[in-house]
């Protein structure tokens, strides 16, 4: 996408729209303004509690974007409730879920955005932490940490960033993109969300801002809230999309290459299992090294001291047993195994249902 984001006040010709930016009113820029995006189709459930999380921030100099994929439930008439206190809202038809997030990035005037997601909410402090930080600090990426509840709030897990590094191609870069304040600079610097993506477009714009030097920070603070629902889908398609992703980092690499470094490195084996039957991960490994050793680039982003890949490589490298190509694992079950190590694919997989609803 071509001169984005522009940076504009308004959609060119929604079907709809409507908020304060039509009657003339806009958030002041002079002090750090902070601003929330919301893309939204057919979830009048959440909604309204996404909405009145922003309303309620401690930190007052916020605006909220509000873009809905031409809801045909009670989305519209919800959001059109807030329309007093939303900056701006319009709905029009999309091309899924990260083409509307395009549209609404430009939309906004903040010194920080953060895609707040419409079945998620925000910390009351939230606003204020990142307005402070990025006063202090001026950060172009802010990390921070999700409360996740599960079980109807029973259970809590507190989902820290881990540091995105160049290792982060192959392991994934396990952080919430949704509890992430990026800068206008930040997104100018990494371009817009690859819309051919259907749930993993997040991660690949994470890993471009790391490449582009952008600076992140990384915080303990709990920036944002979900609850798990009960989704079920097939994991399949985040691995295929992982594998996208180093191989557009990495376009020398071979397909059966990809395949043997997203086998070794791949964080959520426990959801499912490879057909690769004999593979040995150190072997593999140290066959690339070799072979791409005039690679610097990829030869430092390759780290066989990776805790995850030590601690877990002896158990894949015995597991000799015949497996499918492809086994669907349902989803409740995948998150009860191995959710509170690995809670960044829950969202992965969110986004493919979201995308299927669209």
């Amino acid at each position: 996408m071509k001169n984005w984001p522009l940076w504009k006040d308004r959609l060119e010709s929604p079907n709809i729209e409507g908020g304060l930016r039509l009657k003339g009113e806009y958030k002041s820029v002079e002090n750090i303004l902070i601003s929330y995006v919301t893309v939204v189709r057919n979830n009048e459930k959440t909604l309204r509690r996404t909405i009145e999380s922003v309303q309620q921030q401690s930190y007052k100099n916020i605006e909220h974007i509000v873009i809905d994929g031409n809801s045909t439930d009670r989305t519209l008439n919800i959001i059109k409730e807030y329309e007093d206190v939303i900056d701006y809202f319009a709905s029009e038809p999309d091309l899924g879920l990260y083409d509307a997030l395009n549209k609404a990035i430009e939309l906004t005037r903040g010194h920080l955005i953060l895609v707040l997601n419409s079945d998620d909410w925000l910390s009351k402090d939230s606003a204020l932490y990142a307005a402070n930080n990025f006063l202090k600090n001026k950060p172009q990426f802010i990390a921070g940490t999700a409360k996740v509840l599960v079980n109807d709030g029973k259970d809590i897990i507190y989902w820290k960033p881990q540091h995105v590094t160049k290792t982060s191609y192959f392991t994934v870069a396990n952080l919430n993109h949704n509890a992430v304040y990026a800068s206008k600079e930040a997104y100018e610097l990494s371009g817009p969300y690859d819309i051919s993506y259907k749930i993993a477009a997040d991660t690949k714009w994470v890993l471009k801002c790391y490449d582009k030097g952008i600076y992140f920070q990384y915080t303990e603070e709990v920036l944002i809230n979900f609850s798990l629902g009960g989704v079920s889908s097939d994991i399949y398609w985040h691995v295929e999309e992982c594998k996208r992703i180093i191989k557009e980092r990495f376009p020398f690499l071979k397909g059966d290459e990809v395949v043997a470094l997203n086998y070794s490195y791949y964080q959520w084996r426990e959801g499912f299992k490879y057909p690769l039957i004999g593979f040995n991960s150190k072997d593999e490994i140290n066959k690339l090294l070799v072979k791409y050793e005039d690679r610097i680039d990829f030869i430092s982003a390759i780290d066989l001291n990776n805790d995850f890949f030590t601690d877990y490589i002896e158990r894949v490298d015995n597991d000799k047993e015949s497996v499918e190509h492809v086994v669907e694992c349902n989803f409740k079950e995948f998150v009860k195994k191995i959710l509170f190590r690995y809670p960044v694919v829950y969202n992965s997989i969110k986004k493919l249902y979201n995308s299927l609803r669209r």
